[in-house]
């Protein structure tokens, strides 16, 4: 379950059926766990939600494989108990009023039932309710249980209305997603959700406040999502892969995209490297790093193929990406594309070649509720807390 969507994540299988709750067992969960903070300690991985996920977030590459992408490790896969038990407990960072929040529910009882194949109406069974625990809440087109589920366009390219299949992952908010609040009414809240408003039931018991770097567009026109992050295509490193280019190109999943006004929850952000502050990139404390890269390989012992091998990364100067949790799914955008706030203040960055900018410079400035840089400074980076530093353009 150790998984992000880039190529050298630490995946792990499990014996057992999405499906079928019954195949999950105590023993299995705890040899999981337990190989799981064994990962984290050899390799210095970040124990959060964002960083130890399922294939439930992890976006198709393109739009062929969007709604073919797996849904494991299903609904009744106990994600707050687990991610607690490896030290990635999901705990309140925020006020109760807070504009983000975090899924966080085991037991949430939403309505379930097996429905094999594309169309979700051949169910097995009738839809459970108040009997499986389940680690979602389903997402609405309005605040009643009676109006319909949301739709995912790769999954209901009729714009036919979400179901209870478990199958249709497209209007399930899963344990460890965050969202951007719109507005709250007794019993639900409303939040941006795959390209749209949609409410769930809320409790008080199903999610927790989060204080989370978010995401705007940046202009009035609309804003791609992507299935993953590339190197540029001009990075010399591809020379030396023998690869159909229309698949070493960033390609927008063209059923989604983030309109203006929409606002969704930072997953990663470009990382600073080696101290400094490269071209168009930024640090957000607390937030995973994300660097684009790409490995050419093979899925047999014996990788002889042209290229096999062959690793292409990011530079300073290329297109820097943003992981957001945006539905169901996370999806990457680019960063030139969007506005970063944190707590609705702006966080800026530059965008031609910079000053080399030290880490220690950035956690060191001072806290400033709003960035004000006079004449010839701009912001140039973030630190916790909303701290900013100013530098010479």
């Amino acid at each position: 379950m150790m998984s992000t969507t880039g190529g050298r994540t630490p995946t792990v299988e499990h014996v057992g059926y999405s499906e079928d709750c019954s195949t999950l067992t105590n023993a299995e969960m705890q040899s999981s766990e337990a190989l799981d903070r064994w990962l984290i300690q050899k390799y210095h991985i970040d124990p959060t939600a964002a960083m130890i996920t399922g294939h439930q977030s992890v976006p198709g590459v393109d739009d062929g494989s969007q709604a073919t992408q797996h849904w494991d490790p299903g609904y009744c896969w106990p994600w707050a108990q687990y991610l607690a038990a490896i030290g990635a407990p999901i705990v309140p960072t925020a006020t109760p009023k807070s504009s983000v929040v975090t899924v966080r529910t085991d037991d949430s009882h939403q309505p379930i039932q097996n429905c094999p194949g594309t169309n979700f109406t051949d169910c097995t069974d009738a839809p459970s309710s108040l009997t499986d625990a389940t680690n979602f809440v389903a997402m609405y087109t309005g605040p009643s249980t009676s109006d319909p589920l949301v739709s995912d366009p790769y999954l209901h390219p009729d714009s036919s209305a979400g179901s209870t299949a478990e199958q249709d992952w497209g209007d399930k908010a899963v344990t460890g997603h965050d969202y951007v609040v719109i507005s709250r009414q007794p019993g639900w809240t409303e939040v941006w959700f795959n390209g749209q408003k949609a409410w769930f039931q809320d409790n008080g018991q199903v999610t927790v406040p989060t204080a989370a770097y978010t995401v705007t567009p940046k202009t009035s026109a609309s804003v791609a999502l992507y299935g993953r992050p590339l190197p540029d295509y001009d990075n010399p490193a591809w020379n030396n892969i023998s690869y159909d280019p229309n698949h070493t190109q960033p390609v927008p999943l063209s059923d989604y995209a983030m309109l203006s006004g929409q606002q969704y929850a930072i997953v990663a952000a470009p990382s600073v490297s080696s101290g400094t502050q490269p071209k168009g990139r930024l640090e957000l404390p607390g937030v995973p790093p994300l660097q684009t890269d790409y490995a050419e390989g093979c899925n047999t012992d014996n990788c002889t193929g042209p290229g096999d091998g062959t690793v292409v990364v990011d530079g300073p100067d290329e297109t820097q990406y943003i992981e957001i949790s945006y539905g169901a799914r996370y999806a990457f955008v680019q960063l030139n594309d969007v506005n970063v706030e944190l707590n609705g203040v702006p966080i800026h960055f530059k965008t031609e070649p910079s000053t080399d900018i030290e880490n220690s410079d950035i956690e060191n400035a001072p806290l400033m509720t709003t960035p004000s840089c006079n004449g010839t400074t701009r912001v140039v980076g973030s630190a916790a807390e909303g701290r900013f530093v100013c530098a010479s353009s």
